[in-house]
């Protein structure tokens, strides 16, 4: 039991010197200072789905309209495990400053490179909804093909006390 016990708290240790890293700090970078981490579950097994709704055979069946042109393939439907998290807005690495109601994020560092990707479109899926935003910053905390969203573009798809989405996003200019 003591042996347990010994290993338990070895990694526990480990993984909150690994949180309070400072090479995982965000101090000192102008673009993306200001990052909120809120989170509820890292699980992207865990549906947020809403129930399923119940079809009225006596109405017509609703056409289908293309929300936005590129939409994602039904595999990157499938396979929508990027993860989403939200930041406090304000000057974007791409010049300029934006507010918490935009539909703007960080694109992280790895896709982000030199900027080249600023005030590009794109267009996100989560859980059947989808929306177009704009890249504005960088995200370095963001793994590859994550993003931050501004609070508003967050909540177009959850409360904020998710903290944590997963989705798919694609380039539509």
């Amino acid at each position: 039991m003591a042996r347990f016990s010994l290993v338990l708290f070895a990694l526990l240790a480990s993984a909150a010197a690994s949180v309070t890293d400072p090479a995982h700090s965000h101090n000192g970078r102008r673009a993306h200072n200001k990052m909120i981490r809120v989170r509820s579950t890292d699980d992207p097994n865990v549906s947020q789905a809403p129930p399923p709704s119940v079809i009225d055979p006596t109405e017509p069946a609703p056409v289908a309209t293309p929300a936005i042109v590129g939409e994602p393939t039904e595999v990157e439907k499938r396979d929508a495990s990027l993860r989403f998290t939200y930041y406090e807005t304000g000057q974007g690495a791409c010049g300029g400053w934006n507010q918490d109601t935009d539909y703007i994020v960080a694109l992280n560092s790895q896709d982000f490179g030199n900027g080249e990707q600023c005030w590009k479109k794109i267009g996100i899926w989560i859980n059947g909804k989808q929306t177009e935003a704009q890249i504005v910053d960088e995200c370095p905390g963001c793994p590859k093909g994550g993003l931050d969203f501004s609070p508003g573009l967050f909540q177009f798809f959850s409360d904020l006390g998710a903290g944590v989405l997963y989705g798919t996003w694609w380039y539509t200019s």
